[in-house]
């Protein structure tokens, strides 16, 4: 395990803290799949290309989405696991948090990475990871194994540690973020923590729609789930889209069309 000692949350005071569920940092590191995380790459950029005080958070994945190969002579596509160590790359930071997880603790940690600017200006990344030996569980180490598993039980996981990890690791390192911008509905659980988050929705069609059903969804998530959640979220099955859509401020598009 290596220790990244040159990361010190005081050089940085952030205002917007920028949460997704993936981001394009550097084309070997498989934390994203596709447009979001290439337009969340970008974003990151911009912040530090315009002197913007910013922090984004993403996570961790060991095994990312897929590696997408095309095959020369038939031109068909084919997919190839991989891997990533961040601890080889990144080093993990000092700060940790705990949150509540199928009914137990879940330790959080984070992987630092310094966006620099074209001025010179840099922003923090903030990957988190469950890949901790505090977590027993290799269920719980995996959570932020793999971007986009087809499981919902990770799914509602995974979206646990995006949306109330991000919100409570970046309590413990900064105390004057004033907008939390959560993209698409991956991170929307973090608006039931913070009153001032900013929702955009990347994919404006039913069908790209985080639904869970709300037995899984009360077992996993517990006191984190108000009791008015059907009211916010939908009452047949907890749409995250939705559920940004009622509790942020601020709700925007990608695009003109998007916002439409």
């Amino acid at each position: 395990l290596i220790t990244n000692m040159t990361f010190d949350s005081r050089e940085y005071n952030p205002v917007i803290a920028d949460i997704s569920m993936e981001a394009l940092l550097k084309n070997f590191y498989p934390t994203y799949s596709g447009g979001l995380g290439g337009l969340k790459g970008d974003d990151f950029r911009a912040y530090a290309d315009l002197g913007i005080s910013a922090a984004g958070v993403i996570l961790a994945y060991t095994n990312g989405y897929f590696r997408q190969v095309v095959d020369k002579k038939s031109g068909w596509q084919y997919e190839e696991s991989t891997y990533w160590d961040p601890d080889s790359t990144l080093g993990r930071i000092k700060e940790e948090t705990v949150i509540k997880n199928k009914g137990h603790d879940l330790h959080l940690g984070a992987h630092s990475f310094i966006q620099k600017g074209e001025t010179g200006y840099s922003i923090p990344v903030l990957l988190i990871t469950t890949n901790l030996v505090e977590n027993k569980d290799s269920w719980d180490r995996g959570i932020t194994g793999t971007l986009y598993d087809s499981s919902d039980e990770y799914k509602i996981s995974q979206r646990n540690v995006l949306g109330q990890g991000s919100i409570k690791l970046l309590d413990t390192l900064w105390k004057n973020i004033r907008v939390y911008a959560l993209n698409e509905g991956h991170a929307a659980f973090a608006s039931l923590l913070k009153d001032n988050c900013a929702f955009t929705n990347h994919t404006p069609v039913d069908a790209g729609f985080d639904k869970f059903n709300y037995g899984l969804a009360n077992w996993i998530l517990g006191d984190l789930l108000p009791k008015n959640i059907r009211d916010l979220a939908g009452y047949d099955t907890l749409n995250m889209n939705k559920l940004a859509a009622n509790k942020c401020r601020l709700i925007d598009g990608v695009s003109r069309r998007h916002a439409e």
